[in-house]
Parts: structure tokens; sequence; C-alpha cells
């Protein structure tokens, strides 16, 4: 019943902990691969289980990294496979034609390091779909591949140390708050992060 799980609800975290030791490959293997579909809002929780131990922080950031930079390079191809092409081909039809693109690769390469760092450091400037669109930019305008792969990598790593940190502080409230308020915070915790993540 749902009073049975709210009363229970305390005990969360050290299920959790436990759970999530079990088998600590299978974990952060779990954790890269929903980093490659949601970021953030991972980062930010799991930067909450990291404060109360149920996660270890270098397999961590390591597992995070991957899977968040795995999406960058994806949606980087797309941009210079797929939507490059089809600019290329139909974007005369949208008003688009070889001198802008020849305008937005230099105004692009002029801006790169600042547009993809904090762009990635930002989220897309607080837009997931901010965020899509200059990694698929990048692609697009044919940005060399090693040159984005070291910016985004140093925008990851604002990002981690960002999201993380919220997270890290959230558990830290948990473990401040009486055992009587842990149900209301982790239920306004949840809540919260479905929330961001809509």
């Amino acid at each position: 019943s749902v009073i049975g799980i709210l009363t229970r609800m305390p005990e969360l975290p050290h299920l959790l902990t436990v759970a999530l030791n079990a088998s600590p490959l299978v974990t952060y293997s779990i954790i890269t691969f929903l980093a490659l579909l949601e970021g953030p809002v991972l980062f930010v929780v799991c930067g909450f289980l990291l404060r109360l131990g149920a996660l270890t922080l270098i397999p961590l950031v390591i597992s995070l990294s991957i899977g968040d930079l795995v999406g960058d390079i994806f949606w980087y191809w797309i941009g210079r496979v797929t939507v490059q092409k089809t600019v290329r081909r139909k974007g005369k039809f949208m008003g688009i034609t070889e001198k802008h693109l020849d305008d937005a690769e230099e105004l692009f390469k002029k801006h790169s390091a600042w547009v993809l760092i904090s762009s990635k450091a930002t989220l897309g400037y607080g837009t997931s779909a901010g965020t899509l669109a200059v990694l698929m930019a990048a692609g697009v305008v044919k940005y060399p591949f090693a040159r984005f792969m070291v910016l985004n990598v140093i925008g990851e790593i604002f990002l981690l140390g960002i999201m993380l940190s919220i997270g890290y502080l959230f558990g830290t409230s948990y473990d401040s708050v009486s055992k009587d308020f842990k149900v209301v915070f982790l239920v306004g915790l949840v809540i919260l992060i479905v929330v961001w993540a809509f």
C-alpha cells in the first residue's frame, strides 16, 4: 500500500546503498546507459546517492562522463551526416543558401570555444533543445571532431561538477532533517526531480 511505502521511505537510502553495491559493474554500466539517455537529472540523483554513500566518486564520474559524451558524439554525427546533407540538398526550400551555410560555418568557428563550452556547462542555456542544436550545428559545419571533443570534455567537467554538487547538497540536507521529516523530504525531492526532468 502507499502508506506502507511512505513509512519505509526513510530506509530507502540504506536499501539503495545495499542494492547499488551488490554488483558495482552492473550498477555503473546502468548509470552509463542512463546518462546516454538523460544526463543532468541523473547527475543530481547520483550526487544525492554519492553523499549518502551509495556510490563511489571516481567510477561514478567516469560512468556519467562516458554516457553523456557518447550521446553528444551521436548528435554531432547526426548533424554532420544527416542534417548537413539535408540542408545542402533541400535548404533552398527553407531559404537556406550555400552562402548561409558558409557564413554559419565561419561564425561557428570564430566563437566555437565559447559556444561549445558554455552550452555544455549551462545545459544549452537552460534548454535541452539548445544543447542539441549546438551539438548538431558543430556537425553541420564540419567542425573538427578532435577539437569538438576537447571543448565538450571541458564543458562536461563544469556540468558534472555543478550537477553532482547540487545533488550532494540535497544529500546533506537529507542527513540534517529529523527522521519524521525524511519522508516529506524524499517525496518533495522526487517531485522536484520529475518536474525538472519535464
